[in-house]
């Protein structure tokens, strides 16, 4: 396998606190909020957007975890449309071990600890409310 990206490694770090994220809008603010919390640099790049921040580097990262089969998406069928679901694999675990340092996995863990049971609606909220 090849080294990962800080990108990549962001987004696994978010998975060693929450296994399974459901929806691809509720990961892009984790990682934004993660951005703000401990980052003066966009990293990212963020943009506005429909629902709030949007980094198409998040999201080509995202997409390089699913094929490489670090992650695994799911979608899911509802009344308003339908989601995607974010699962961490074994190997993405491994890879969770062996790329991602710690001191990123604590910064992630805070973010899910602050945010990780809030709604879809209420990180919305937050996010529009405070950036």
């Amino acid at each position: 396998m090849t080294k990962l990206s800080f990108t990549e490694r962001v987004i696994l770090s978010i998975f060693k606190s929450k296994n399974i994220i459901h929806g691809k809008t509720k990961l892009q603010k984790y990682i934004f909020l993660l951005m703000e919390f401990n980052w003066e640099t966009d990293y990212f790049n963020f943009v506005a957007h429909r629902f709030g921040p949007y980094s198409d580097n998040v999201n080509n990262a995202l997409n390089i975890l699913i094929n490489t089969g670090l992650l695994e998406e799911r979608y899911t069928e509802s009344d308003y449309g339908g989601y995607y679901s974010y699962e961490i694999t074994r190997n993405g675990y491994n890879a969770l071990k062996t790329d991602v340092q710690d001191d990123l996995i604590e910064k992630s863990a805070e973010i899910i600890s602050k945010f990780g049971s809030m709604t879809y609606r209420q990180l919305i909220k937050y996010v529009y409310s405070n950036y």
